[in-house]
């Protein structure tokens, strides 16, 4: 028995990777360890992480393990202030209070199931409002989830696919719940045929996008839903130019500019008057006044790879993650 016990070990430590084993720890303003950590390294390049939180009287918050090859987490065991475990063993409840409180269920270690979050809407010193509820499928957010103002008021209709804003959506004025906007995202890029309602909900245009922005025909409404103006929009490149840090001499700063994509009217519009008689026409050639905001990509050599263009309307995926 001995004899086949001993094989087993060395049969495992030759099958095994070899592993080191670092340990650190970080501790809150007052003192208090925040969170400790033991780090598993192999030498093929894979490992995990365990780490303890803890609250700032002393008592453990959370047991989590993070896989950092594939950046997972997966919850172990969590506990109220009071010292009431909440989960454990990976299944049960977690409750988390950072800049948002959310309530979790967890099942086999992941978020499964309906998640409730609450959120301080301008300091911590101000109440927890009701901020998201929805669904998690296996710690990604699924189906349509809802987002809420600081009125209580919807903000955001967001339907998710695997953790990803796909499928139908719909915007609110804020602290009013009127839709201002309903349509298709695709990873957080407005797609297809969007409508947009005035204050009152009355729908006032309907535009076509394609990765994020206006691109093909629109219609313009009058209150009553009689058209007001047809035309197009094309996509044009435009040049920005700014201050920025060169990345290979950090402190030194120069002009660089940077060529995006922006909507602008083209061709020719036609406008009509409430009864629906053409009053006008007008030609555009790239015309635009949009405004947009540009994301940009480096590689660890401060090398621009890549740069991504948002719509100036669309900060909502900034709220939702």
């Amino acid at each position: 028995m001995k004899a086949t016990l001993l094989f087993s070990f060395l049969l495992f430590s030759l099958l095994s990777p070899a592993q080191k084993i670092s340990y650190d720890t970080s501790r809150s303003d007052n003192g208090t360890i925040y969170w400790t950590g033991i780090h598993y390294r192999y030498t093929d390049g894979g490992g995990y992480d365990r780490w303890t939180f803890y609250y700032e009287n002393g008592t453990k918050r959370l047991e989590e393990i993070t896989d950092t090859s594939f950046r997972v987490h997966k919850l172990v065991n969590a506990w109220l202030q009071d010292g009431t475990q909440t989960l454990k063993n990976g299944n049960g409840i977690y409750v988390y209070s950072g800049t948002d409180s959310t309530i979790y269920r967890v099942k086999d270690s992941l978020y499964n199931g309906y998640a409730v979050s609450y959120y301080h809407f301008y300091e911590f010193r101000t109440p927890w409002k009701l901020w998201a509820t929805g669904n998690y499928v296996n710690g990604l957010r699924e189906g349509e989830w809802t987002f809420r103002d600081s009125s209580g008021h919807n903000d955001m209709l967001i339907t998710f696919v695997n953790g990803k804003a796909y499928g139908q959506a719909t915007f609110f004025y804020l602290f009013t719940g009127v839709k201002a906007e309903s349509g298709f995202l695709d990873d957080c890029n407005r797609t297809g045929t969007w409508k947009n309602y005035d204050s009152l909900g009355n729908l006032s245009g309907e535009f076509n996008y394609v990765d994020g922005q206006k691109s093909g025909p629109c219609t313009l409404y009058y209150p009553d839903g009689k058209i007001k103006a047809k035309g197009q929009y094309v996509q044009v490149s435009r040049k920005f130019v700014q201050i920025c840090e060169d990345p290979n001499n950090p402190g030194t700063f120069t002009k660089c500019s940077y060529r995006y994509a922006a909507p602008a009217k083209n061709g020719t519009w036609f406008f009509y008057d409430n009864s629906g008689n053409l009053t006008g026409t007008k030609k555009y050639h790239h015309e635009t006044s949009e405004s947009v905001s540009v994301q940009y990509y480096y590689n660890n050599k401060g090398k621009r790879t890549r740069v991504r263009t948002i719509g100036y309307d669309s900060d909502y995926c900034g709220k939702i993650w």
